[in-house]
């Protein structure tokens, strides 16, 4: 491998064909636990190019490209995986095997599959299931924009043990779901609670046994949704995209953003330095692989790339005993993470060399 080639997060991937039935097979086979793994990958990759258009709207996109991937295979995807969680397991499943039943090998219309989804939801309810899901497509199928929650909660004492009693809010005004608020507590399983929140706010109360901790908001990830770390994974995607298309200039501002959310996190320090690097531009390289291994070295393996890129920095610019100095930090942290020790030690016997290296 080349030194280009480091190892890169499931989040900060090019946007892939992350299909609902992959990701049900995964919770089949694997566990909810998996499951969820999956899904917070599809939420990322989702998120890329969330804003390009509707789902329902897709069809004017150009296929295979970043934005018709993210919006098509992972927000549809995650469009199931929110239908999933509204109107429950025995009607989503209900859902999909009429869809496989009346639609064997023809399209279906975002309103023909809305027909079908009301319809097993009002089925499995007995009739009393919620009949329609507009405020549901609207939201997800036919509109763009997505929810960031934020929340505010207090504990009081009560003769059984405690209650939280908080307020999630939102900015999206047409914004309707059911929302899980999970409590942690001392010595005892999470409590959860679903809220159902019609507009920008909605109260909450969670009665505990024992003293509360923690309060997370759609802790299973059931709700396409932002926060600090998924913005940070979003921007550092957008990035990668940007530097597989060969835009090095745009890729750097991409992965600044991330820095303008978190401006100790290692990974975008360490990809801004290594787009400098393609580009020749050594002294700003240099500061960026210094800066991150000044991070938080998130996630661990850019510690030995950084010192093996610095490395190479000195060589290619004629310091061959500094070069030498962070080959061997780099041997010293014992990770061969995509053969890193071996390309250090490689280059402690030989001197890297641009003659055969190009910008790719």
């Amino acid at each position: 491998m080349t030194g280009s080639e480091k190892p890169r997060e499931a989040s900060t991937t090019r946007p892939g064909a992350e299909k609902p039935p992959a990701a049900l097979y995964v919770e089949e086979a694997a566990g909810a636990n998996a499951f969820e793994d999956a899904m917070h990958d599809v939420v990322i990759r989702a998120l890329t190019h969330e804003d390009a258009a509707p789902v329902s709207q897709a069809s004017h996109l150009h296929e295979f490209t970043p934005e018709y991937e993210s919006v098509v295979f992972n927000k549809g995807a995650m469009v199931f995986h929110m239908l999933r969680w509204v109107i429950g397991d025995d009607a989503f499943f209900k859902t999909l095997r009429t869809m496989a039943q009346q639609y064997a090998g023809k399209p279906i219309a975002s309103d023909e599959f809305q027909k079908l989804a009301e319809n097993s939801n009002k089925q499995q309810a007995a009739g009393h299931g919620q009949e329609s899901l507009t405020y549901f497509f609207a939201q997800w199928v036919t509109s763009t924009g997505i929810p960031q929650f934020k929340r505010t909660w207090a504990v009081y004492r009560t003769a059984k043990g405690y209650q939280v009693v908080g307020k999630i809010t939102q900015d999206l005004d047409i914004f309707r779901m059911p929302v899980e608020v999970r409590v942690t507590t001392e010595g005892r399983k999470p409590q959860n609670s679903r809220v159902d929140m019609v507009g920008t706010t909605a109260d909450f109360t969670v009665n505990t046994v024992t003293k509360p901790r923690t309060v997370v908001v759609d802790p299973a990830s059931r709700i396409l949704k932002y926060d600090e770390q998924t913005k940070i994974a979003v921007e550092m995607a957008r990035g990668d995209q940007l530097t597989q298309e060969q835009a090095y200039l745009e890729a750097i501002k991409q992965y600044q953003q991330a820095l303008e959310i978190n401006k100790n996190y290692s990974l975008a320090h360490y990809r801004i330095g290594e787009t400098f690097f393609k580009l020749h531009n050594y002294n700003a390289a240099a500061e960026e692989m210094r800066a991150a291994l000044a991070g938080d070295l998130n996630p661990k393996w850019v510690e030995v790339w950084a010192h093996l890129t610095l490395g190479k920095i000195f060589d290619v610019t004629g310091q061959r005993d500094r070069a030498l100095n962070e080959y061997q930090r780099a041997l010293q942290t014992n990770d061969n993470t995509q053969g890193a020790l071996d390309e250090a030690n490689q280059h402690v016997q030989k001197p890297y060399s641009e003659a055969s290296r190009q910008i790719s």
